[in-house]
């Protein structure tokens, strides 16, 4: 990253590309914003950009599996609205089972799984006084499957979706986190995540070598605890 934030300032080239706007905070703010602050700009958005994103869809492709009639809903939908042709931004919001399916699975494993914050003052919940300033963990994976404010919590049903959040509390489900720190970069892992299940399942037919559950590892993001291998084949419409 360095080497290429080096090699951005050199050619001095303008451009909407994520350097280009660093730099011109940088210079905006006078060079105060280091490279080494800049380096961690980048990889901020790098590694929250692709790792959540890559485990998101492994999720996705593990649900399909073991649910075979959700993937035939999914392949109508992409059918009807593109059969084979490759889908550009606006189509993506027309693909509403997709995105049904994409709430569902972060329902049930929100990649990061945890967030911390702090309280700005002193403050009583269910008999406890938290005080300013203490580390307060708020977990989305515990919260999508409170039975309180969920039906049949552990289930994969896309269908709960159908109207979004539509009478639901805001931070019953926060997959991106919630409030002023709410994820800046949601709307794009939606339409990322998107983008590849309907371009992988115009031309693929993806079948998990085993059958047996696999249980969420809860490190920094909440990866598969098993590896999940899967045989790909060329889908007849493709």
């Amino acid at each position: 990253v360095y080497s290429m934030l080096e090699k951005k300032k050199n050619s001095g080239a303008e451009g909407s590309d994520l350097f280009s706007m660093l730099l011109r905070e940088q210079s905006i703010a006078n060079d105060t914003m280091t490279d080494k602050e800049l380096r961690d700009e980048v990889m901020t958005l790098f590694i929250t950009g692709h790792e959540t994103t890559a485990t998101a869809l492994t999720w996705v492709w593990y649900l399909l599996d073991r649910h075979p009639e959700v993937l035939t809903k999914l392949h109508n939908e992409i059918q009807q609205m593109l059969g084979s042709k490759l889908p550009v931004a606006e189509d993506l919001p027309e693909l509403k089972y997709t995105n049904m399916v994409i709430d569902e699975t972060l329902r049930l494993y929100p990649s990061t799984w945890l967030f911390a914050r702090q309280p700005l003052t002193d403050f009583s919940i269910g008999g406890y006084t938290v005080p300013k300033s203490a580390m307060v963990f708020l977990s989305p994976y515990v919260m999508h499957r409170h039975p309180e404010y969920w039906q049949n919590p552990d289930l994969f049903q896309p269908e709960r979706f159908e109207n979004g959040q539509e009478g639901r509390h805001p931070f019953v489900y926060f997959p991106f986190s919630g409030g002023p720190r709410n994820c800046v970069g949601a709307g794009f892992a939606i339409s990322v995540i998107k983008l590849v299940i309907v371009m992988v399942l115009q031309r693929f037919d993806l079948k998990r070598v085993t059958d047996e559950e696999i249980k969420p590892a809860p490190k920094a993001t909440l990866r598969p605890g098993a590896k999940l291998w899967m045989r790909v084949k060329q889908s007849r419409e493709a």
